[in-house]
Protein backbone atom coordinates (compact mmCIF):
# COMPACT_ATOMS: atom_id res chain seq x y z
CA UNK A 1 0.00 0.00 0.00
CA UNK A 2 1.25 3.32 -0.65
CA UNK A 3 1.65 5.70 2.13
CA UNK A 4 -0.61 8.32 1.28
CA UNK A 5 -3.59 7.49 -1.05
CA UNK A 6 -4.11 8.29 -4.20
CA UNK A 7 -7.77 9.02 -4.22
CA UNK A 8 -10.44 10.03 -0.86
CA UNK A 9 -14.13 9.78 -1.08
CA UNK A 10 -15.97 12.16 1.47
CA UNK A 11 -18.97 11.60 1.01
CA UNK A 12 -20.09 14.51 3.00
CA UNK A 13 -18.67 16.76 0.31
CA UNK A 14 -18.51 14.31 -2.81
CA UNK A 15 -15.50 16.06 -5.70
CA UNK A 16 -17.24 15.64 -8.45
CA UNK A 17 -13.76 15.17 -10.53
CA UNK A 18 -13.17 12.09 -8.95
CA UNK A 19 -16.19 9.93 -9.18
CA UNK A 20 -15.02 8.85 -13.01
CA UNK A 21 -11.78 7.93 -11.30
CA UNK A 22 -14.19 5.77 -8.73
CA UNK A 23 -16.23 4.48 -11.61
CA UNK A 24 -13.11 2.37 -12.79
CA UNK A 25 -12.64 0.75 -9.58
CA UNK A 26 -16.27 -0.76 -10.80
CA UNK A 27 -16.24 -4.84 -11.13
CA UNK A 28 -17.98 -4.30 -14.63
CA UNK A 29 -15.03 -1.58 -16.29
CA UNK A 30 -12.25 -2.62 -13.67
CA UNK A 31 -8.59 -2.89 -15.60
CA UNK A 32 -5.52 -2.80 -13.58
CA UNK A 33 -3.61 -0.60 -15.65
CA UNK A 34 -6.62 1.84 -16.08
CA UNK A 35 -6.41 2.02 -12.09
CA UNK A 36 -2.56 2.22 -12.10
CA UNK A 37 -2.57 5.45 -14.56
CA UNK A 38 -4.77 7.00 -12.54
CA UNK A 39 -3.84 6.72 -9.56
CA UNK A 40 -0.43 8.35 -10.87
CA UNK A 41 -2.21 11.11 -12.03
CA UNK A 42 -4.15 11.72 -8.95
CA UNK A 43 -1.10 11.16 -7.36
CA UNK A 44 0.82 14.05 -9.05
CA UNK A 45 -1.74 16.38 -9.55
CA UNK A 46 -2.78 16.19 -5.11
CA UNK A 47 1.24 17.08 -5.07
CA UNK A 48 0.86 19.54 -7.54
CA UNK A 49 -2.30 21.53 -5.35
CA UNK A 50 -0.76 21.30 -2.35
CA UNK A 51 2.78 23.01 -3.82
CA UNK A 52 0.24 25.63 -5.63
CA UNK A 53 -1.25 26.53 -2.23
CA UNK A 54 1.85 26.65 -0.61
CA UNK A 55 3.25 29.46 -2.69
CA UNK A 56 -0.12 31.10 -2.71
CA UNK A 57 0.37 31.05 1.01
CA UNK A 58 3.85 31.88 1.15
CA UNK A 59 5.56 32.51 -2.19
CA UNK A 60 9.13 31.41 -2.79
CA UNK A 61 11.66 34.30 -3.71
CA UNK A 62 12.10 32.10 -7.28
CA UNK A 63 8.33 32.26 -7.68
CA UNK A 64 7.94 36.03 -7.21
CA UNK A 65 11.13 36.26 -9.59
CA UNK A 66 9.81 34.48 -12.40
CA UNK A 67 6.04 35.76 -12.27
CA UNK A 68 6.93 39.32 -12.31
CA UNK A 69 9.83 38.74 -14.98
CA UNK A 70 6.37 37.95 -17.25
CA UNK A 71 4.46 40.76 -16.08
CA UNK A 72 6.85 43.69 -14.83
CA UNK A 73 9.88 45.16 -17.10
CA UNK A 74 11.25 47.26 -14.28
CA UNK A 75 13.96 46.42 -11.62
CA UNK A 76 12.79 44.11 -8.87
CA UNK A 77 12.59 45.90 -6.27
CA UNK A 78 10.96 44.98 -2.34
CA UNK A 79 7.95 47.27 -3.30
CA UNK A 80 7.22 45.91 -6.42
CA UNK A 81 7.32 42.39 -4.88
Amino acid sequence: MDEKPFMVLDLLDIDEHIVPGFKKLTKQVFDVESVVDTAGELTYRSAVKRLLNKQFQKPEEELIKLLTSHVYDGVLSPKVK
